[in-house]
């Protein structure tokens, strides 16, 4: 008779090993997911600059005026070491570097800000550099620094913070843009 009334449940000993394999399995997961947002981190800053490096190219090459001149020096990116971010710009002047009011928003130009715990860790030729796509050899990069020293390539490196992973960016003064 008292085997027809017992119901079928589970043991204090079974829930708590489900439990226990439940948060295993929880902190498995959440320890990936965090190691592969730290990493997407590094990649979209990689990323970014090749595209960023490749819309300079392509504006250069199309003419693309900033407000309503064409710039001499064509279009390109300005960047230093240690820093937390870079400048998209247009060479008005035609002196092969940055200068101030070259970055306007509203002209094209702008300032790309990297992800959080993403900065430049090393960077040649020197801790400061301009990649520039000029308008009348738009295929073709001039790699300078800030002393205008002229250079064949331009090699940039990323650092996340948090687990040290690096992303690296190659430009060419033939215009070949990779990353690695």
């Amino acid at each position: 008779m008292n085997k027809l009334n017992r119901q079928p449940a589970f043991t204090l000993l079974e829930m708590i090993l489900v439990l226990a394999v439940i948060a295993i399995i929880s902190g498995v997961f959440w320890a990936n997911y965090y190691s592969g947002d730290t990493r997407s981190r590094i990649i979209n800053a990689q990323k970014g600059l090749v595209r960023d490096l490749r819309l300079a190219q392509t504006y250069s090459s199309s003419g693309k005026q900033y407000g309503d001149v064409l710039p001499l020096g064509g279009w390109g990116i300005a960047v230093n070491q240690a820093s937390s971010s870079y400048i998209f710009f247009a060479d008005v002047n035609g002196n092969s570097r940055y200068d101030s009011g070259e970055a306007s928003p509203a002209m094209g130009g702008r300032v790309i800000t990297l992800p959080e715990g993403v900065s430049i860790s090393a960077l040649a030729p020197a801790p400061q550099a301009f990649v520039l796509f000029g308008s009348t050899s738009s295929l073709l990069a001039s790699i300078s620094d800030s002393n205008t020293s002229t250079s064949s390539e331009f090699r940039l490196t990323f650092i996340e913070s948090e687990n040290d992973s690096t992303a690296s960016v190659l430009v060419n003064e033939q215009g070949l843009v990779s990353d690695y």
